[in-house]
């Protein structure tokens, strides 16, 4: 029985994996800053080791028993002692270390596509280093470059906002074409290639189906509850503005206006070869995934569809 160690086992992916695996059968352990948080973890059977990435000081007696190691935090809008340069460069190294030090037998990062040495965005560069890091410390590591979340940057940043209110705010003109993955893909990749020899030190990109721009995201949100959603953009000079206006005392913020208008002129799109069909599994479409958050917010929902109209 497999005994795998989470950071950030309350966010979106690690609480996923989480439940996958001890409802699997395996144990897990899952670092989290804040028990309360982790209660259903908790009930599922995960052992909470409760602790900060911001002032960990990792040992080898806290991965006693553990064989895999999986990073499924990070701080792309920290700030102060949560900044990125902590949570994201400075505490996953001591991770890679300590979990040398004590045999851990696989090493798994939650990486990002487009990460390279010079990206113009710091995030980026360091999720590249890190990379780096990995391969050159002699623990066995498996890298996932992963495409953006459905749940994240579909759901929680754009289509929430219309089926809760008709209306969304996209940064930048949303015309250029992204890729986003749904966790439960991410999830099933991790059920082959946690505890696989197969898979060590190897890095591995996982996509989505489709690439599709913002705009195209929003319509497809409008279109599951049947209205055509009010759409409003900011303009790529604000985006501009306000990322050197926040930089000084919100990096946080900054990155992510710096990184909007890096998205749009950048190639964003993935290979459909990368998607979770290498894994011998059908992918999720946003069309499906929107179809499974209708249904979890109200079951009655099909029933009831109406006809295309304008929200008002």
């Amino acid at each position: 029985m497999q005994h795998l160690f989470i950071t950030g086992a309350t966010g979106v992916l690690g609480r996923a994996t989480a439940l996958h695996f001890l409802r699997k059968g395996c144990k897990v352990t899952g670092l989290v800053r804040n028990p309360d948080k982790a209660v259903d973890l908790i009930s599922e059977g995960m052992k909470p080791f409760v602790g900060d990435l911001s002032t960990l000081v990792p040992d080898r007696l806290m991965f006693d028993d553990i064989e895999v190691v999986m990073i499924a935090s990070h701080s792309l809008i920290g700030r102060g002692k949560n900044a990125s340069v902590i949570i994201d460069d400075k505490a996953v190294r001591m991770l890679v270390d300590v979990a040398k030090q004590a045999g851990v037998k696989q090493f798994i990062y939650t990486s990002i596509h487009g990460v390279s040495h010079d990206h113009p965005v710091d995030f980026f560069r360091t999720k590249f280093h890190i990379e780096e890091y990995l391969r050159i410390s002699g623990i066995n590591y498996t890298i996932l470059r992963l495409s953006a979340f459905m749940e994240w940057h579909a759901y929680n940043l754009l289509g929430k906002q219309i089926l809760e209110k008709g209306k969304a705010i996209i940064l930048g003109n949303g015309e250029n074409k992204n890729n986003f993955i749904a966790v439960r893909d991410v999830v099933t990749a991790l059920n082959q290639i946690t505890g696989n020899a197969w898979y060590f030190n190897k890095t591995i990109s996982i996509s989505g189906p489709e690439n599709l721009s913002k705009n195209e995201v929003a319509e497809e949100f409008g279109r599951s509850i049947g209205i055509v959603p009010r759409v409003s953009h900011v303009p790529e000079t604000a985006l501009k503005i306000l990322s050197a206006v926040f930089k000084p005392f919100h990096p946080g913020i900054s990155r992510v206006m710096k990184l909007s208008l890096q998205n749009e002129h950048s190639n964003q799109s993935r290979d459909e070869n990368e998607t979770i069909t290498q894994f011998g599994m059908p992918p999720t479409y946003l069309k499906t995934f929107v179809q499974s958050l209708l249904d979890e917010r109200d079951p009655e929902y099909r029933k009831k569809q109406m006809p295309m109209k304008v929200f008002s």
